[in-house]
C-alpha cells in the first residue's frame, strides 16, 4: 500500500514537472520564436541569442542574464511547491481510501488489515 503511495506520488511530481518546464518553455518561445528554453543549462545560450538579436549592450545583457536567474530560482521554487502540494494531496487522498477500506471490514479484520497495510492505525 505505501509502495503504490510513493509511486503514484512520484508520477504525480512527475507530471506536474512537465506541466510546468511546459508552460515556461512556452512563455519563452513566445518571446524569441525558434529558442528551445527547456532547460536551465540552456538558459546561456537563451541569453547569447536575445542580446545578439536585440543588439544588447553589456548592461542590458546583465539585466537579461539577471532576469533569466530570477526565473530559474523561482521556476524551481514554484516546482518545489507543486510537488509538496502534490505529496500532501497523495497523502489525503491515501488516507481517506484507507479509512473506506477499514470502513468497510468488521473489527476483527481491521485488525488484520492494520498488520497488512503496515501497522496499527
Amino acid at each position: 500500500m505505501r509502495t503504490r503511495a510513493l509511486t503514484l506520488s512520484v508520477l504525480a511530481v512527475a507530471a506536474l514537472s512537465a506541466a510546468a518546464g511546459a508552460s515556461a518553455t512556452l512563455a519563452l518561445t513566445r518571446v524569441l520564436p525558434g529558442v528551445d528554453a527547456r532547460s536551465f543549462d540552456e538558459l546561456p545560450a537563451f541569453e547569447e541569442r536575445f542580446a545578439r538579436e536585440f543588439g544588447l549592450g553589456d548592461r542590458e545583457r546583465a539585466l537579461v542574464r539577471t532576469i533569466l536567474r530570477d526565473y530559474r530560482d523561482r521556476r524551481r521554487e514554484i516546482e518545489g511547491q507543486a510537488a509538496a502540494s502534490a505529496r500532501a494531496e497523495l497523502t489525503r487522498a491515501g488516507r481517506e481510501v484507507d479509512w473506506q477500506l477499514r470502513g468497510i471490514l468488521p473489527p476483527p479484520q481491521r485488525e488484520l488489515y492494520d498488520r497488512w497495510s503496515g501497522g496499527a492505525r
